[in-house]
């Protein structure tokens, strides 16, 4: 009887990734706060700006490519409009790819 050898694991390959991190300034912060539909995690701009820097740092740790994606507001928001579509964190993340994906000059930092 023939035995069956068990596959061995291997080490899952190292992905390059880019990941958009949306970066308001304080009034945008400001701004956003009014019109966001959700919890946004944070009770001010201090708290929040801290919260991104470590974010950042912990993501860049990994190997993964953080580019700070600048948020207007009211541009974000005309977005959301025209497509119906709420405020809400998955919302914004789905807007900040956009945005990440419109920057033609980051394909230079992905293995290709």
């Amino acid at each position: 009887m023939m035995r069956r050898q068990k596959a061995r694991k291997r080490p899952m390959p190292l992905v390059e990734a880019i990941v958009g991190l949306p970066f308001y300034t304080r009034e945008e912060f400001r701004k956003q706060v009014q019109y966001a539909e959700d919890n946004l995690g944070c009770e001010n701009y201090e708290q929040w700006i801290r919260a991104h820097h470590e974010l950042k740092r912990k993501l860049e740790a990994l190997g993964i490519v953080v580019v700070e994606v600048p948020i207007n507001v009211e541009e974000m928001q005309q977005y959301f409009l025209q497509y119906g579509l709420r405020n809400d964190a998955a919302n914004r993340s789905q807007y900040v790819a956009r945005k990440l994906f419109e920057r033609r000059d980051l394909v230079s930092l992905v293995r290709q």
